[in-house]
């Protein structure tokens, strides 16, 4: 019998989906995730402790090197911070940095995690990506993520507060 395939197509759903997979929920953190063509599946997902400002440089170097040491044709970095949104959204800088150094890849999204929501770094379209934010919680009745969350009680995982 083959194992179902959770397929993770939208915004709500990585970000919901990490918890699940990570086994808490991060904070002043750095996730990224690996994916590899044809299908996207994801490979090698780290997470980091956010650095100090002044240490961005050197954090975009090394998950530079260890994206690439992954061949990952697709990277998604998910930064997970109690820093306010403001007019910008915080470590606007260290978002850009990772977009010129995977300028190469597709970078499938850059996202910020704050108090239960969570924003783009690359859309700036309000229909999809409202300025307030998108709840985190609205997407725990997908299907997939229900899916997701079904395989981790079989297997007897739960999700740890942190």
């Amino acid at each position: 019998m083959s194992k179902p395939v959770a397929r993770l197509t939208r915004p709500a759903e990585m970000v919901a989906s990490l918890p699940l997979s990570l086994g808490y929920t991060p904070e002043e953190s750095l996730v990224v995730l690996c994916c590899h063509e044809p299908r996207g599946r994801v490979g090698l997902t780290m997470r980091i402790d956010l650095p100090s400002p002044e240490l961005e440089e050197e954090l975009v170097e090394e998950i530079e090197t260890r994206v690439r040491d992954q061949d990952a044709t697709r990277v998604l970095l998910v930064l997970y911070t109690d820093e306010e949104p403001g007019a910008d959204l915080p470590r606007a800088g260290l978002a850009q940095a990772f977009r010129e150094v995977f300028a190469d890849l597709v970078v499938t999204d850059v996202l910020l995690v704050h108090r239960g929501r969570f924003w783009s770094y690359l859309c700036r379209n309000v229909a999809c990506c409202p300025a307030e934010g998108t709840s985190v919680e609205a997407s725990r009745d997908d299907e997939v993520i229900s899916l997701i969350e079904a395989e981790q009680v079989l297997s007897g995982r739960v999700v740890l507060p942190t």
